[in-house]
């Protein structure tokens, strides 16, 4: 297999493609709410004092066709559906070329979560959005190990997984939603391009490439400066994450 080279693994255009690539992941499921709502005390709650917000995504699918409700816990958990895909795909990197992928695809979406905690929810306590934060880490470990177990033994242990992630286990969901793709012939798998390697593979050459000239293109690199700022950043927010309260 051929190594990366130094222009395609290092951080300036790992930083860049992942931000590119995360972007189109959290705007599947995006939604706000406005500061007319909250001063006006019309934020909508669920029965569980959840907030909804209004959807702003550009199909708005998972809100409309899926009926998920625009609140965080959807927008959340529909944003880890996509990284798990992408993180999936770049295990076919060499083993530190892909830690730093998943890294900072994993950075990007935790960043996100706390601003919309503080702009959309208006929780203000830093110690409360790191508590928040840090289940939905643990909610991500699961979830790698939920869909990797759908990956392996099949379509119906996949869809299993994303009906108690996504729909929360609700047993009136549409069972055809649980598939993702329905209507697809070939199942999730087949559809998103995800093939378990054989014994003792690395996963596809091409799927790496194909990867890297779409993340590539267009990527506009940041200052030196501020790139370091990211990852001084990022390994600070990675151990308050892991500390416990």
């Amino acid at each position: 297999m051929p190594k990366f080279s130094a222009a395609t693994s290092g951080p300036y255009f790992v930083v860049g493609a992942t931000e590119r690539l995360y972007k189109v992941c959290g705007e599947a499921a995006n939604y706000h709410i406005t500061e007319e709502e909250r001063n006006s005390d019309k934020v909508v709650r669920l029965d569980d004092g959840e907030e909804v917000g209004t959807s702003i995504a550009a199909t708005s699918v998972w809100h409309k066709k899926f009926k998920l409700r625009p609140t965080f816990s959807t927008w959340s958990h529909v944003t880890m559906l996509h990284l798990y895909l992408l993180n999936a795909r770049v295990r076919c990197f060499e083993r530190d070329v892909y830690r730093r992928w998943q890294q900072q695809l994993i950075d990007h979406f935790f960043f996100e979560a706390e601003k919309k905690m503080h702009v959309d929810h208006h929780i203000t306590s830093s110690a409360l959005r790191q508590r928040y934060l840090k289940d939905i880490f643990v909610q991500w470990r699961g979830l790698l190990l939920a869909y990797d177990e759908g990956l392996i033994k099949g379509d119906a242990i996949l869809a299993s997984a994303v009906w108690r992630n996504l729909f929360k286990g609700d047993p009136d969901a549409d069972p055809r939603h649980r598939r993702v793709d329905a209507g697809q012939p070939q199942g999730p798998r087949g559809h998103l391009g995800l093939h378990v390697p054989q014994q003792g593979g690395r996963g596809p050459v091409g799927a790496r490439r194909e990867l890297l000239e779409h993340a590539g293109e267009g990527v506009q690199w940041e200052a030196a400066g501020g790139i370091e700022r990211d990852e001084n950043r990022a390994r600070s927010y990675r151990t308050g994450m892991i500390m416990t309260s």
